[in-house]
């Protein structure tokens, strides 16, 4: 079994953002995720941005709402969010609801700015 002392681990760059995903690697200590698109900067945003899928439909910008994630073998929301403060050595991210707000005016802005351009 592999140990890893990790204090905070933060998102190396990119938008947590699912599509955005190029290829995930796997290693002892977690996972890293390569991404196509640039982050927030903060690892509590890049996770908050990440997470925000659980609370949108599937019509909604390829939101997780709504399916049966049980039988999809996805994680709900809280659970998820407990594995990262687990691998992170937090004990809970306090304001979450904040980082989810800021995020989801992150994603209005960014359809905005798609649908302009069309």
């Amino acid at each position: 079994m592999y140990r890893c002392a990790v204090a905070r681990l933060a998102t190396s760059s990119g938008s947590r953002h699912a599509p955005n995903f190029s290829r995930a690697e796997i290693n002892p200590c977690g996972s890293r995720v390569n991404s196509t698109a640039p982050g927030n900067g903060h690892p509590l945003a890049d996770f908050a941005y990440h997470c925000m899928y659980w609370r949108l439909q599937p019509e909604e910008f390829r939101g997780i709402g709504g399916l049966d994630l049980d039988a999809l073998g996805i994680p709900t929301e809280e659970q998820y969010v407990e594995m990262y403060c687990r691998r992170t050595g937090r004990a809970r991210i306090e304001h979450w609801d904040y980082y989810l707000a800021y995020n989801m005016f992150r994603l209005a802005g960014i359809l905005q700015g798609i649908g302009t351009r069309r």
